[in-house]
């Protein structure tokens, strides 16, 4: 479900604001080309920003980690390191931000 409105948690995915966050991983399938990458931000004041690193595999890498502990770089694991994306918002303001 989509949030209607700039504050609503419960329609929402984030980690705790002062947290060390966490990890998504996605699994396409298959290995296929991604041209971009888009992410939406609809969050009031600590959780409005956009801070994350983008990393990318394609499953066959020697010593492919799928899920490397968190005080592992993921790229020391077989994960390729492509952008790091550091988007701050205005209070409650719908925002987002494009890695191609």
């Amino acid at each position: 479900m989509l949030p209607t409105s700039e504050d609503e948690p419960g329609r929402k995915c984030f980690f705790n604001a002062r947290s060390f966050g966490g990890r998504f991983r996605l699994d396409l399938g298959s290995a296929i080309e991604i041209a971009q990458i888009n992410s939406y931000s609809w969050h009031l004041s600590a959780r409005g920003p956009q801070l994350y690193k983008l990393y990318a595999s394609n499953g066959s890498e020697p010593g492919l980690d799928l899920a490397p502990r968190r005080a592992v770089d993921p790229a020391t694991c077989g994960w390729k390191f492509i952008a790091t994306v550091q988007h701050h918002s205005e209070r409650g303001r719908q925002t987002a931000d494009s890695t191609a």
